[in-house]
């Protein structure tokens, strides 16, 4: 389940939406309903589970 950006051309608002494999539907303006959205170039996010809230103990051995 993507995450796409979209921006209306009718009122020009950007917002982003789930988009399923199976949903045949036409992605609408949460705001204006209409259905004239243009999807956006985003820059992905890659996360691993070792680097989220750690710090690395600086090189040379820390504080003197």
């Amino acid at each position: 389940m993507p995450i796409y950006e979209y921006q209306c051309k009718d009122c020009q608002h950007t917002f982003e939406t789930l988009v399923f494999q199976n949903d045949h539907n036409p992605v609408c303006c949460p705001y204006c309903n209409s259905d004239k959205v243009t999807r956006l170039m985003s820059a992905s996010s890659v996360f691993s589970s070792t680097s989220l809230g750690r710090c690395a103990a600086p090189a040379g051995g820390g504080f003197s």
